[in-house]
């Protein structure tokens, strides 16, 4: 796992989690802080991140959930993203908490989804 801390003019703006798996990256969590955001900064860290990994997978909430998630799901086709599952069910953190109903994108076609899903599972869960 690496956290990507994403400064701007020397100012922290964000963040990154990923997960370098076995032949693409996971992103946890990809968070351009409020204060900074409608500055096309989150464009140029997906640019970043297509520069430095060709395979990217990531998990974002469905698109009926409210404004915010709309706005994320449009954020990511504009930048190279499409839904290769919308099954895909985020396991809980932890005792108490529940597990979350998401969406998986990606900026490539994995040949076999069922072990790209296990892979997280199994790494980034447990």
């Amino acid at each position: 796992m690496k956290v990507i801390s994403v400064l701007h003019e020397s100012q922290s703006i964000g963040y990154l989690i990923i997960w370098e798996l076995s032949s693409y990256v996971f992103v946890e969590h990809f968070e351009v802080f409020e204060t900074f955001r409608s500055q096309k900064l989150g464009s140029h860290i997906t640019g970043y991140l297509f520069e430095n990994y060709p395979r990217i997978i990531l998990e974002i909430e469905p698109d009926h959930l409210g404004d915010d998630a709309k706005r994320r799901y449009s954020f990511y086709q504009k930048n190279g993203f499409t839904l290769i599952d919308e099954m895909y069910v985020q396991p809980s953190y932890g005792e108490g908490k529940k597990s979350l109903d998401l969406w998986l994108l990606a900026n490539y076609t994995p040949e076999n989804l069922k072990s790209v899903k296990e892979e997280i599972y199994d790494i980034v869960y447990h």
